[in-house]
């Protein structure tokens, strides 16, 4: 699916970029998904259908490097793979333990939110409000009077109610806040101040303004190029690997705002996105509305050369969709010891017509081989799937998939299709774990949504794939690894004690201070004490000796009255609502 441009307003990309002085007091941070995600159908393979203005000039240009010569094609043939993959799929950095000696959630999302990546958004977040305060002028009721310099710890805490936001949905931020019995939060107010959590979102950057613009995304690229290498820097990726766009949502006014209709949201700035194929992300681009060409290659397999970069002469084979897919994309990758396996557009240039225009019935395959050993499949299902492909074991055979169809029959596919489909799911896992519980919220700065989605979304999704497969003895679900993380990081605790039984509520008295029914520590048998409340009633009415034996034995206690009594639930409502 090609992205359509929308033009946000007059004017250079240059004279749009905020600086100081046009930064707005009232930032909107309403409720909003993350990046879409696909389906994760993987019995039918779809042509892009919308071709635009910018492939067709594309697909004049990317493949004038194709000269018209005639290559000789054949019968394809299963063979032997001249690149072994030569590298040993490892976690490379482990994390250390931060609780009980035990490896916990927070210690792998550790791994990507590096010290050096706060100090990045500490240093700059600094820079940014001073810079911006020495542009105003400041009256008595001025916001950015009550500006102080934010820390590495407080940043980490600011992240970590951002990732609670993202659990626990409110309509509006300053809710969390709210004293209301709808919508009362007690963790939020006791971590931040209202007025401090929105002071440093307007804050919140992640370049010096003051250098130089080096391209548009300068303000978010010293965050994303970080990122990016830790990534790679932690874990190495196994043989097969997948290429896919996935879109950051964004409906405000940004000349590179991309329109894709096939993406559940349609509208937003577009990543392309190198993952393994368990969702891992291994490399991301950033598409600014100009893709510069590498080598000689076109702009769609420029995109492909860069983000494999990292991973070429070792072996990998690579699965794109037939947006990238292209016989000079596979020359290349060849000439890199790489394999490719994607679906490909028909009208590509240098494919074989005794293919791509063969009449054939559903369940035939038309195939045939070059003498560099690139494959071109043709085979027909609900319509024809074309399928290129370099990887030595795919034939034109078929293999059957194990299912059956609704009149009883097996279902068979060529190994192309089965590999290509197990494959190409791991860009669109990824977009659809980052879209649960989602931090991302409507924001007039596009680099801070783009920065979220990585910070709160990209390392969270990262480390909840690693935590799994290499750190953890059990599966933890996507909701229970983000609720430790934010534990950690807003209470210093990877998980919270919640004892079973009624839920202990409290009462304001109409005068005095508000009174809490506190669970005492230890363990139930040791703290457990006579209800003082009960002991009155029954030592009234039958006396002392009785009511020593009668009385309730409770653990809670009224922790805002003198002497810290023990009080059942019943008795400390009635005590403190007369």
């Amino acid at each position: 699916m090609q992205p359509v441009q929308f033009y946000g307003g007059p004017g250079s990309a240059e004279e749009r970029e905020d600086s100081p002085q046009e930064e707005s007091d009232d930032e909107l941070y309403e409720t909003e998904s993350s990046c879409s995600s696909d389906s994760l159908s993987t019995d039918a393979i779809s042509e892009n259908e919308n071709v635009t203005e910018e492939e067709e000039e594309e697909e004049d240009s990317v493949n004038d490097v194709v000269a018209s010569s005639v290559c000789s094609w054949k019968a394809v043939a299963s063979t032997q793979r001249s690149f072994p993959f030569t590298v040993k799929e490892e976690l490379c950095v482990r994390p250390s333990s931060s609780v009980d000696g035990k490896i916990w959630p927070v210690d792998a999302y550790l791994l990507f939110l590096t010290d050096d990546l706060v100090d990045l958004m500490v240093t700059e977040t600094n820079r940014y409000a001073d810079q911006l305060i020495a542009s105003r002028v400041l009256t008595r009721k001025f916001r950015l009077r009550a500006w102080v310099p934010t820390t590495s710890a407080e940043i980490k805490k600011f992240l970590g109610l951002i990732l609670h936001m993202g659990v626990n949905v409110l309509p509006e931020t300053s809710l969390y806040w709210s004293k209301s019995v709808l919508y009362e939060n007690n963790l939020v107010p006791l971590t931040m101040e209202r007025d401090r959590f929105q002071l440093l979102l307007r804050m919140f950057h992640f370049a010096d303004n003051s250098l130089p613009h080096t391209g548009r995304f300068y303000k978010v690229k010293p965050l994303f190029d970080k990122i990016v290498q830790r990534f790679q820097e932690v874990y190495k990726p196994g043989e097969e690997v997948v290429i896919d766009e996935s879109m950051v949502p964004f409906r405000g006014r940004i000349f590179f705002r991309q329109y894709i209709p096939g993406k559940r949201h349609k509208y937003g700035l577009k990543l392309y996105k190198l993952c393994t194929t368990e969702a891992y992300i291994l490399n991301l681009e950033l598409y600014c509305g100009v893709s510069e060409k590498y080598q000689s290659l076109g702009k769609t397999e420029s995109v492909v050369a860069r983000l494999m970069l990292p991973l070429l002469e070792k072996g990998v084979t690579l699965y794109t969709d037939n947006f990238y897919t292209s016989k000079p994309l596979a020359d290349y990758l060849l000439s890199h010891k790489t394999y490719l396996c994607g679906t490909v557009r028909a009208f590509r240039k240098g494919l074989p017509k005794e293919v791509t225009k063969a009449k054939i019935k559903k369940g035939e395959v038309a195939s045939l081989e070059n003498d560099e050993g690139i494959k071109v499949f043709n085979w027909k299902d609900k319509r024809n799937v074309f399928i290129l492909s370099t990887v030595p074991e795919h034939d034109d055979k078929l293999i059957a998939t194990g299912k059956l169809s609704r009149n009883g029959e097996e279902i068979k596919k060529p190994k192309c299709v089965m590999d290509y489909n197990k494959a190409k799911k791991g860009v669109d896992l990824s977009d659809q774990l980052s879209s649960y519980y989602t931090a991302l919220r409507k924001n007039r700065k596009w680099y801070k949504k783009v920065a979220l989605e990585l910070v709160t979304g990209s390392c969270v999704v990262n480390a909840f794939i690693i935590f799994n497969k290499y750190l953890s003895d059990k599966k933890w679900t996507l909701l229970q690894f983000k609720e430790s993380i934010i534990l950690s990081l807003l209470t210093d605790s990877p998980f919270e004690k919640i004892r079973p039984g009624r839920k202990l509520s409290y009462k304001v008295s109409p005068s005095g201070p508000q009174h809490f029914l506190s669970e005492a520590e230890g363990s139930k048998r040791e703290s457990r004490k006579r209800c003082v409340g009960c002991y009155e009633m029954i030592s009234t009415n039958k006396g002392s000796k009785v009511a020593s034996k009668r009385a309730k034995k409770i653990s809670t206690f009224c922790s805002s009255c003198d002497g810290k009594p023990y009080l059942c639930l019943s008795c400390f409502e009635t005590k403190h609502s007369k």
